[in-house]
């Protein structure tokens, strides 16, 4: 009798910690080859005001949905220098980011309807949730890579993306 009640024990004790796994499974974001959230990737080619050749390419995570849009890079731990995300609005207007959750610095860069460059914010600091990033115009696409990359590729505002 003894070893009936044992048994029962070890059945619900297995029996919890295997639905309380498939429910932290469900809950956490699907992550990509590059370490960023979600399963749609696009290619997203820079090029500037003055010339129409294409200076730099990325390979970008596409955050559609608000839950992906919410989440966006938090937790992220590595980032490679080609890699970022990009969030795709169906409107344009004002767009704020902050750095909650958020590892490593980032450049943010707001385009408006046209994929132009409306606006750049450089080497943001990681989990910093009391700066609030701004777009100061309005602004239907963003895009977030690791700190460094405007610089490196010299992004400025007015420039495009195409995607």
């Amino acid at each position: 009798m003894n070893l009936k009640k044992i048994s029962k024990e070890k059945y619900s004790i297995v029996l919890t910690f295997t639905l309380l796994t498939c429910l932290a499974i469900s809950v956490v974001p699907k992550i990509n080859n590059f370490g960023i959230p979600n399963n749609q990737y696009t290619h997203a080619f820079f090029a500037s005001r003055s010339s129409q050749l294409p200076k730099s390419q990325f390979m970008l995570s596409i955050a559609m949905t608000q839950s992906e849009i919410d989440y966006g890079l938090m937790f992220t731990t590595t980032l490679d220098a080609k890699t970022g995300m990009l969030f795709k609005y169906s409107d344009e207007k004002i767009r704020t980011f902050w750095m909650k959750n958020t590892f490593q610095s980032l450049d943010i860069i707001f385009l408006d309807s046209k994929k132009q460059i409306v606006r750049l914010v450089q080497d943001t600091i990681p989990f910093d949730s009391t700066i609030y990033y701004s777009s100061l115009s309005p602004s239907q696409y963003v895009i977030e890579l690791k700190a460094g990359t405007v610089k490196n590729n010299n992004i400025k505002v007015g420039d495009r993306f195409d995607f």
